[in-house]
């Protein structure tokens, strides 16, 4: 199995077998989006965000997964597209990553997927 990293950044993952840096590949899967304004709250504009295309997804490959963002993930979902080759970092407040004293993410012990 291959892990391929499309975020801008090294991910760190605490798996069975210990603690595992994925390397960011250089390559990004990234996702445009466009806003229109739905309504104001306490005069601050409310929006509507709308995603476009996903650029930089590989097509996939046997025994290769693309690490991508929570962001390209819904994206690609709301654009009806499934892939199970396709995981993000889960980050959730139950999804028991690890965190440091100022609450960044460190790394993961598990991926969200399609």
């Amino acid at each position: 199995m291959r892990l391929i990293n499309l975020t801008p950044h090294a991910l760190t993952i605490y798996g069975p077998n210990g603690m595992q840096e994925i390397p960011a590949s250089g390559s990004l899967a990234r996702v445009r989006s466009t806003s229109e304004v739905i309504g104001e709250v306490a005069g601050v504009p409310v929006i509507r965000p709308t995603f476009a295309e996903v650029d930089g997804l590989p097509d996939p490959e046997p025994g290769t997964y693309y690490l991508v963002s929570s962001v390209v993930l819904t994206a690609l979902r709301s654009h009806g597209i499934h892939r199970s080759d396709v995981i993000a970092p889960a980050t959730g407040p139950n999804d028991g990553c690890i965190r440091n004293a100022q609450g960044h993410v460190q790394g993961v012990t598990r991926f969200a997927g399609m």
